[in-house]
C-alpha cells in the first residue's frame, strides 16, 4: 500500500505500514480519508481486520473501526451524500450483528447501519450511482430472489428488479461518465452474443444488457473510463480482444465498442 507522484512516480510520505504478508484488495480515496479494504488484521501497528481508514496524507490509521468479522473484504464504495461506505466480501458479521456478504457503514463514525440485503454467492466488485449499490461477482440468490452475477440496492437496502441476463462471473463494474449504463467485465457469456465473451455493457435503467467490444479470449478483470467518457481501458488476463492482439491491456471506443 503507498501513494506515488502523479506526475513524477516518486513515492510520497503516505505510509500505513501495511504487512507484505495481507492483500489490499480495494481502495476509495476521499480528501478526508483513504478507505482500505482487503484479508489484514493489523495496518499501521494497529489492531484493524479487513477494513480500515487512513490519514491521505501520511497514511496514519484513523480511529474509524467497523469491527468486521471474516476472511476478507474484496470490495468497496462510498456514498458521499449519504456518509455511507458500502463493503461486500467474506465475512458474517459487523460490529457482532449478521452481515451476509454485504454491510453499511457509516463513514464518519464507523457504526453499523440498518442496510442488510441477504445475498447467497460471492461478490467481488460493487459499484453506486444516485444511491443505488450494484453488486458483481458469483451472486445466486438474494433474499430467494434469482439474481444472475449481478444484482442492485436501494438505499434502504431492498432489491430491485434490475436483472440483467449473462452466464459467469463479474470481476470488475465501473459506470460511465454520465451513469447511464455500466460497464461490465469478467468471465461470462452475455445473453445476446455468447461468441464476444467477458465484456458487456448494461444500460443503468432497464437492466438491458449488451455485447461490446467484440469480446476477449480471457477474462477482463478490470475497467476505467477516460473522464470525458471517450474510451473503456481494459486489463485483465486476454492477450486477443475481437481477434486483435492485446496483452493484458487495450483501449476501446466507448461509442462503437472498436
Amino acid at each position: 500500500l503507498a501513494a506515488v507522484d502523479g506526475t513524477t512516480g516518486r513515492a510520497l510520505r503516505f505510509n500505513a505500514r501495511a504487512s507484505q504478508y495481507a492483500g489490499v484488495s480495494d481502495l476509495v480515496v476521499t480528501s478526508a480519508a483513504v478507505y482500505v479494504a482487503g484479508s489484514f488484521s493489523s495496518l499501521g501497528g494497529r489492531s484493524r481486520h479487513l477494513v480500515a481508514a487512513l490519514d491521505p496524507r501520511t497514511g496514519a490509521v484513523t480511529g474509524w473501526e467497523p469491527s468486521v468479522t471474516g476472511d476478507e473484504v474484496t470490495a468497496l464504495a462510498l456514498d458521499a451524500p449519504r456518509n455511507t461506505v458500502y463493503i461486500a466480501g467474506e465475512f458474517s458479521e459487523v460490529e457482532g450483528q449478521r452481515r451476509d456478504a454485504l454491510a453499511a457503514i457509516d463513514a464518519r463514525t464507523g457504526a453499523l447501519t440498518p442496510w442488510d440485503p441477504r445475498t447467497l454467492g460471492t461478490i467481488s466488485v460493487l459499484a453506486r450511482a444516485g444511491g443505488v449499490v450494484f453488486a458483481g461477482g458469483e451472486i445466486a440468490f438474494v433474499g430467494g430472489a434469482r439474481r444472475h452475477g449481478l444484482a442492485s440496492f436501494t438505499p434502504n437496502g431492498l432489491l430491485t428488479d434490475w436483472d440483467p441476463a449473462l452466464e459467469g462471473t463479474i470481476r470488475a463494474l465501473s459506470l460511465h461518465p454520465d451513469n447511464s449504463r455500466i460497464y461490465v467485465g469478467g468471465a461470462f457469456a452475455p445473453g445476446d452474443a455468447r461468441t464476444q465473451r467477458n465484456l458487456a455493457v448494461v444500460e443503468r435503467s432497464t437492466g438491458s444488457l449488451h455485447a461490446f467490444g467484440g469480446g476477449t479470449n480471457s477474462g477482463v478483470w478490470a475497467l476505467a473510463p477516460s473522464a470525458d467518457g471517450s474510451t473503456l481501458y481494459i486489463g485483465g488476463a486476454f492477450v486477443t480482444v475481437a481477434g486483435t492482439r492485446r496483452v493484458r491491456l487495450a483501449a476501446l471506443d466507448s461509442a462503437t465498442g472498436a
